[in-house]
């Protein structure tokens, strides 16, 4: 009979471990280090020239998250360290927060104003976000492609979002759709890896929107794909690491002009 017991608590803690409920969002005190490093490739054609641009982000942040109670919680995000490489045709600059004399003014300017903001979060009784306060220069930096970001609705960044409980070999969908951003994506729910489930998917993604860099306004049509691996907590729903491509094509709309635009992205997402 003994023998009997731990083999069935064991068997139900392997079938609980191949399962993952929205239920499960942690809603404990927690502090955890988010580490993203990201290569953005830029091609466009103008007045029949071709310009590259490569743009290499390195961001650590990290988030405060106090207990979710019956009624609210709050959260706060702090960048401690960013990191900025640019590559175009025609120059070069950069900037690490980390060794300041070193950077470009410009892009200093910019990452010293995010890093001395705190992001402010209030989280309703599940543990999803009711408000977001501060740091609006990381919210458009991170929003650019309209799929990131801290969304009112869902879950802190850190942790994946699910609408039903899911077992392991299962597939499903989750559609996007506001009125500049369209995003169809199919997710299966393939292994078990170190405890941690292996989460696959492939993202149709259509933009139709306005956006602002460097302070000029332009209005981009894109369309393309994302696939990403991801290794979630089944206890705590945490990401632990998230892996990326993002392929884009389209054009994009500035000062007059209409020019073909091609985007291809790595980024690589980690949480301790």
């Amino acid at each position: 009979q003994v023998t009997f017991s731990i083999a069935s608590l064991f068997a139900f803690g392997l079938l609980n471990a191949q399962t993952l409920n929205p239920a499960n969002l942690n809603k404990n005190a927690l502090k955890l280090t988010k580490q993203t490093k990201q290569t953005i490739n830029t091609k466009v054609t103008a007045e029949g020239q071709e310009e590259n641009n490569r743009t290499d982000n390195s961001i650590t942040a990290v988030y405060d998250i106090a207990t979710v109670t019956a009624t609210a919680a709050n959260a706060e995000i702090k960048i401690t360290a960013m990191k900025i490489e640019n590559e175009s045709d025609a120059n070069q600059m950069g900037y690490d927060s980390q060794n300041p004399d070193d950077g470009n003014p410009q892009l200093g300017n910019v990452v010293q104003s995010i890093i001395k903001n705190i992001t402010k979060i209030t989280l309703d009784a599940k543990g999803l976000i009711v408000t977001v306060k501060g740091n609006e220069k990381l919210e458009t930096m991170s929003n650019q492609s309209g799929i990131d970001g801290l969304v009112k609705g869902n879950p802190l960044d850190v942790f994946f979002k699910l609408d039903k409980e899911v077992k392991m070999g299962d597939s499903w969908q989750v559609v996007n759709d506001t009125k500049e951003v369209k995003l169809t994506t199919d997710y299966k729910f393939t292994a078990m890896e170190n405890g941690l489930a292996n989460i696959e998917s492939v993202g149709v993604l259509k933009l139709d929107k306005s956006i602002e860099q460097m302070g000029v306004k332009m209005y981009t049509k894109q369309e393309g794909k994302i696939v990403s691996t991801l290794l979630v907590d089944p206890v705590t729903l945490i990401i632990k690491k998230k892996t990326s491509t993002m392929v884009l094509s389209g054009t994009i709309d500035a000062q007059g002009q209409t020019i073909p635009m091609s985007v291809f992205s790595n980024k690589t997402e980690t949480v301790d």
